[in-house]
């Protein structure tokens, strides 16, 4: 008799969109007008080895953090899983909306020029945290193309997580 055992490897991922609009909006108002944006990029992440570890412990109620802070910056050097902080942050906010869908995380933030620093931004990173300042960054991306965001302006940054499910033999 020969059993078959099959193995799952739960893996995480995140994509991340970018949109900029013309004009100063709240999310709410993008939504219910059906706004285009001027320019949108999207990329995959790394997940940092903290952001792994902070996940397993908040599984095993060992801490209750969660992510609730995104940040972007101007560093330009490719994501690492070894990856602690932003290379250049230029801002941080609480993510204002979070939601899941079907078995989808969402998480959603809108910057404009106020909450950057300078009077316009190129912006080329980007990161998830659990604290408003230091934190666990749980997620790091880096832009090829940086997004330059100006005055009256709107970015909006939104994150779509997913678990993938491959079975090995």
């Amino acid at each position: 008799m020969t059993l078959n055992h099959n193995f799952h490897k739960i893996t995480k991922r995140n994509l991340w969109q970018f949109e900029i609009y013309d004009g100063i909006h709240r999310l709410s108002d993008i939504d219910v007008d059906h706004l285009t944006p001027k320019r949108v990029v999207r990329k995959f992440n790394v997940i940092t080895n903290a952001g792994i570890i902070e996940s397993q412990k908040r599984e095993l109620g060992l801490i209750s953090s969660s992510v609730s802070y995104c940040a972007v910056g101007a560093g330009k050097s490719a994501e690492s899983r070894r990856d602690t902080t932003l290379q250049a942050e230029l801002g941080r906010k609480a993510i204002q909306t979070r939601q899941l869908v079907g078995l989808q995380s969402q998480y959603r933030t809108a910057w404009t020029i106020s909450d950057v620093l300078g009077n316009s931004a190129q912006i080329s990173e980007a990161g998830l945290f659990t604290e408003s300042s230091d934190g666990i960054m749980s997620a790091r991306i880096v832009s090829d193309v940086p997004i330059r965001l100006d005055h009256n302006q709107t970015l909006t940054v939104t994150v779509y997580g997913d678990l993938v499910r491959e079975t090995t033999v």
